[in-house]
């Protein structure tokens, strides 16, 4: 048995453990109702970069050469806070780009940005995982009046 096996044995405490084919992606809410019984998850088109509307929802596609990990950071239009948060899987990841299509959502009332986790030494990134970035392929930026302020969230 291969170390990553082993090790999630040990976590499932010996037991075998089936993965619902039903669980695309790792989401958190930050809402305690559920933003996410309209919303499907799945394998993004890794061209165009930005987002894009698809038949049906939104692809999301954004590359970076050094990230470990990204997470889509989902608004409801004009809010501070994010909805939701969805950890793009590494089988969504096509070398150094990140691809996610999430179908139910409205292009007009979602607003997005994404969290890097990556090297921190500053030789291959500096990233901060605490920071939502914005989308540098992105066609339209809104959000506050003055980018040079502090945001107030």
């Amino acid at each position: 048995m291969d170390a990553s096996k082993n090790e999630a044995n040990k976590k499932a405490g010996g037991k075998k453990v089936k993965k619902s084919p039903k669980v695309l992606a790792k989401v958190k809410s930050k809402s305690s109702k559920n933003p996410f019984k309209n919303m499907e998850i799945s394998h993004g088109v890794p061209h165009p970069f930005g987002a894009s509307a698809s038949s049906n929802g939104i692809n999301f596609c954004i590359a970076s050469s050094a990230a470990k990990a990204c997470t889509l950071v989902l608004f409801k239009k004009g809010l501070p806070h994010p909805f939701a948060e969805i950890e793009i899987p590494k089988r969504y990841q096509f070398g150094g780009v990140f691809a996610v299509n999430v179908a139910g959502l409205d292009v007009n009332t979602v607003e997005y940005g994404y969290r890097f986790d990556g090297p921190r030494d500053g030789k291959s990134g500096r990233f901060d995982y605490s920071k939502v970035v914005l989308d540098p392929y992105a066609k339209v930026v809104s959000g506050r009046n003055d980018f040079r302020a502090n945001p107030d969230w």
